[in-house]
């Protein structure tokens, strides 16, 4: 079971938070957290052990994190103390007091749950439930740290030998499952170093300059927003004005290359094409 608070319980001044709320014109809670109880969780509540310590209810905690994200609000410190100030919050999730902590895990422990058609089909509830539509989106881009060194990033052909160790490795280790995961990350860095090689040597840079990590391969050195450069991501958003998330996706290092998908993905959610 989980823990799922029932804000009719929750009362201000001698009124329920919903009527409050409704009084002080804030009707967007309301709507959230309808849309967030109209979602199939069935997959996500799967995932837990029948034993244990009963965790908050993945629509208290989804509730939480959309009404943070329409609100701006995003870090997971921001959003606990969010849960515990934010009367709308509040009404969304129940009146749980989640920590940052209990946000992050529930975070990676649903992140390919809560993406694909979930996310899709969340959106355009949303945008349905508050008479929205995507005709106006804005996109914006960041940098994330991947976790990863900048100091261990391999040029192609340090990559290349590496493959070749790791494949000696396993010939002489046949049946070992680690040996073989490892031949396989090789090989997948060696790939990578060679597309972006290819790729600087038809700019008319230097192909040999190319540099990989060896154990996020996908990522690419670049400028941090405090300085420096390291292996990092590029996560992309396409949103409404009323900061509902349209389209998303991570890139590697380019803010335009995935546009083209954002548009198609928020023409899905969307009743109306992007203008």
């Amino acid at each position: 079971s989980f823990v799922d608070l029932d804000p009719r319980d929750l009362y201000l001044g001698g009124r329920r938070v919903d009527e409050h709320l409704r009084e002080c014109g804030e009707v967007r809670a309301i709507k959230v957290r309808e849309v967030v109880r109209g979602q199939d969780y069935s997959a996500s509540k799967a995932s837990y052990l029948p034993d244990g310590r009963r965790p908050y209810s993945p629509e208290s905690m989804t509730g939480l994190i959309l009404y943070g994200m329409m609100h701006g609000v995003s870090t997971l410190r921001e959003l606990e103390r969010m849960a515990r100030v934010d009367l709308g919050c509040m009404w969304v999730c129940g009146g749980i007091a989640a920590d940052h902590s209990s946000i992050g895990r529930f975070i990676l422990r649903h992140e390919e749950q809560f993406g694909g058609a979930f996310f899709e089909q969340m959106a355009a509830d949303t945008l349905k439930r508050m008479g929205r539509g995507v005709e106006q989106t804005a996109l914006d881009g960041t940098v994330v740290q991947a976790v990863a060194s900048a100091h261990n990033t391999l040029k192609l052909e340090a990559a290349r030998a590496r493959l070749q160790e790791a494949r000696q490795a396993q010939a002489q280790q046949p049946d070992d499952p680690n040996a073989s995961q490892k031949v396989s990350q090789a090989e997948r860095v060696v790939q990578v170093a060679e597309e972006r090689a290819a790729a600087r040597k038809q700019k008319g840079r230097d192909a040999e300059q190319t540099q990989v990590s060896p154990t996020e391969p996908e990522s690419m050195i670049q400028p941090l927003k405090n300085g420096g450069s390291k292996p990092s991501y590029k996560p992309i958003i396409l949103a409404t004005p009323d900061r509902v998330i349209v389209g998303q996706t991570v890139e590697p290092s380019s803010e335009t290359k995935p546009v083209p998908g954002l548009l198609d993905q928020a023409n899905r959610i969307g009743e109306r094409a992007v203008i």
